[in-house]
């Protein structure tokens, strides 16, 4: 499904001498379309000795891929000529963290935990004023979901999350609410897909 790149950010070498970091994998899940040909990817931030994505500090983590997609391994190497969808954590949806990044080749994804505060909802209005396009997820536990569909360009729905009648059920409330393109999370087999 997904690849990964590791990186070191001085040497190579796995280990970062002057500041002893780990090195890091920036994993890169491709988004298809309906015709099974790549869209963009999502950037997924791991260290090079897990397997598994690490979901501890938000922003620390979305800090670690930019850092590591922008300057150590570069955009055009990871993504190539697609679009990179990056999760944001509330501190740079709602103005407190810049966003380094091209909108024209950068998605910016709300979570579906993101607080649809008033800090929350203008940051998203300025990121979109500035050439953002802002994907929303949506899963089962997506309470928040609606409250911020208005500023949604593309919405990323977690199929595995919910079940036929919920996905159907959920599927029409969003197109009822807002005409977004639909992007379906972890279909991981061709059944799912259809």
């Amino acid at each position: 499904m997904g690849d990964s790149i590791a990186t070191d950010v001085s040497n190579g070498t796995g280990i970062d001498k002057s500041t002893r970091a780990p090195r890091v994998r920036v994993a890169r899940q491709p988004i298809l379309d309906r015709n099974s040909s790549v869209f963009g990817y999502e950037l997924l931030f791991r260290e090079a000795q897990q397997e598994e994505v690490t979901f501890g500090e938000g922003n620390v983590a979305t800090a670690r891929v930019l850092t590591h997609t922008l300057i150590d391994i570069g955009a055009e190497t990871v993504v190539g000529e697609h679009c990179a969808f990056i999760n944001m954590p509330e501190d740079f949806l709602n103005g407190q963290l810049t966003v380094p990044l091209d909108p024209e080749r950068y998605v910016l994804e709300v979570q579906e935990d993101a607080e649809p505060d008033g800090d929350v909802t203008d940051g998203i209005e300025k990121l979109r004023q500035d050439g953002f396009r802002i994907c929303l997820s949506h899963s089962a536990s997506s309470i928040n979901a609606y409250d911020l569909l208005h500023l949604a360009d593309l919405v990323k729905i977690d199929v595995l999350s919910l079940t036929a009648d919920d996905l159907r059920r959920d599927v029409e409330s969003i197109r009822m609410r807002a005409q977004v393109p639909l992007i379906a999370a972890r279909v991981e087999v061709a059944d799912t897909q259809d």
